[in-house]
Order: structure tokens, then sequence, then C-alpha cells
């Protein structure tokens, strides 16, 4: 079957544009949260892991969100960025849904990172970006 728009596929280098300016912002938005208000029970969580003192951990993983959601953002080694917020959002769906009470975003938000991530891995950075698109 043909595509019912096929001169919209002149386009396509703009969802992965879309998808990486999107998932940026979110990404830094989470990190932002979680370095100047981090849950407490994020906090037990790293503590039960032993992972002491926990504001290191947690300050280190926040400083990583934003680090890599502005590389997203801007389109800054795009692959690499996009595989490492999805290693931290599969992480971080995996804790959600074992623990709960560890004061996390809902799964399905891990869920949709994850698998924007994995489509970024995939096509690139797309338009308007500092990668060059090959």
């Amino acid at each position: 079957m043909t595509n019912p728009f096929p001169e919209l596929l002149t386009f396509s280098l703009l969802a992965p544009t879309l998808l990486r300016l999107t998932l940026g912002i979110f990404v830094i938005l989470l990190g932002y949260n979680k370095l100047k208000n981090p849950q407490k029970g994020i906090v037990d969580f790293f503590e039960a892991l032993s992972f002491k003192p926990s504001s290191y951990y947690i300050k280190t993983l926040s400083i990583a969100e934003i680090v890599m959601g502005i590389a997203l953002f801007f389109g800054f080694l795009t692959q690499i960025a996009a595989l490492v917020v999805a290693i931290i959002t599969f992480v971080s769906l995996l804790v959600t849904i074992r623990h709960p009470e560890a004061g996390l975003q809902k799964a399905s938000l891990y869920t949709l990172f994850f698998v924007i991530s994995i489509s970024l891995v995939l096509t690139g950075a797309g338009l308007i970006a500092i990668d060059l698109p090959l």
C-alpha cells in the first residue's frame, strides 16, 4: 500500500528533531527537579542500596540527566546522549515497577522516554543539530 501523503516524506528528518527537542526538555526538567527537591522515597531507596551518602548519588544522577538533556536539545552527540538516557530511563522504569515507594514518576512516562531514546539512537539527531546528518 502506498503512503496517503507521500509529499510529507520530504520532511522525514523533522520527526527525530521534534522527538529530540521534546525529550531534551523533559530530561532537563527531571534532572532539575531531582536536584532541587529530592523526594524522600528516592533518598531512602539509594540508602537501602547502600549508596551512602545518597545526596551525592542523587546529585550525580541529576547532573547526568541535565547534561544529557542539554546534549539532546542541541543535538550534540545525540546517539550517545540518547543511549545514556535510555539506560537511565530503563533503570528508572524497573525501579518504579518494583519499588513504587521510591517516589519516581509514573512507569508510563519512563516507558515513553525509553522508546523515544531508542528511536533517537536508531535515527540520529534530525535537523537543526550540531551532529551532522549522514
